[in-house]
């Protein structure tokens, strides 16, 4: 035990340079705690299936496995220095927020919201006359009802050739000025929105109006990814087991490169670096041993 802690303690005095660096991410996923309260009093939908923390982790995985840098914010951050903002079920939105959406969405920014959005005010009060305007202007639709499936109750999505199961929640949604880029295949649902698109401005908003699993969400994002500059260009070839994470000056980046599993496992990176700990240097094929964690440094061009 001695050693490791003097172990630790003499990498850290090797790395003490990447000290005040800043992470540089253009991906924030919102967590909003009053919205966090109030849907887990809220009494319409089922206790076991709201998971609202879960839900947020699920987003965010797509982002650690394909080594994309991301922010959890709260619904006071400033969102403009972000491309792409997430805010999935954000039953509890005040209209500040929904004005803030608004202006990142019109200068250019990305904005994913889902199913149990915008039912209820900071007071906990449920607004009137429906899903509010700002929204359907922003999403550029309106949410008619949100169903809560039994536990068995299954339906699915087609996107593309693809087809993905939905589970939990199923949105009707009534277009307005967005398009429809995914559909829902069975019941009465058939053949009617469940995921759209809506220009705004500058930019886009997304509304994914069903649950789905990851492979859905992998899809979505992928997508977002390609159309944007969010894909980590130092990373040639991933692996969702290796986490590669980075720290920023303006004339340095640090690479933390993090194998996570118990075999060995090689990616390949955009240009050589050198390895703080061992003061040697590496090049685009990077091997680690089961749970190694390179610490990488990098010049800027």
């Amino acid at each position: 035990m001695f050693q490791d802690v003097k172990a630790v303690g003499e990498a850290l005095e090797k790395i003490k340079e990447i000290k005040g660096s800043y992470k540089a991410a253009k991906v924030a996923i919102l967590y909003d705690w009053e919205n966090n309260w109030a849907l887990n009093d809220a009494q319409g939908f089922s206790n076991a299936s709201k998971r609202y923390p879960q839900t947020l982790q699920e987003h965010y995985r797509y982002f650690w496995n394909h080594d994309i840098a991301v922010e959890v914010v709260t619904s006071e951050a400033d969102l403009s220095k972000y491309d792409l903002v997430i805010a999935p079920m954000m039953y509890l939105i005040r209209e500040d927020v929904m004005a803030r959406f608004a202006s990142f969405v019109s200068q250019g920014g990305i904005l994913v919201s889902t199913y149990i959005t915008g039912y209820v005010n900071e007071n906990d009060l449920t607004y009137l006359g429906g899903w509010p305007q700002q929204l359907q202007e922003i999403f550029g639709i309106s949410v008619k009802e949100t169903d809560t499936l039994y536990p068995n109750d299954r339906n699915q999505l087609r996107y593309g050739a693809q087809t993905f199961e939905v589970k939990d929640y199923c949105t009707i949604l009534e277009l307005g000025t967005a398009e429809s880029i995914v559909y829902y295949e069975e019941d009465f649902y058939a053949k009617t929105p469940a995921v759209t698109k809506n220009n705004y401005g500058q930019g886009q908003a997304y509304f994914i109006g069903a649950r789905t699993g990851l492979d859905f969400l992998e899809v979505i994002y992928d997508q977002i990814a390609k159309e944007t500059t969010l894909a980590n260009s130092w990373v040639i070839k991933g692996d969702k087991e290796v986490s590669v994470q980075s720290r920023d000056f303006d004339e340095e980046s640090y690479y933390f490169v993090m194998n996570f599993s118990e075999s060995n496992k090689m990616i390949e990176v955009a240009s050589e670096s050198l390895d703080l700990i061992t003061n040697t240097s590496k090049d685009c094929q990077l091997e680690l041993k089961p749970y190694e964690v390179l610490l990488l440094k990098l010049k800027q061009n």
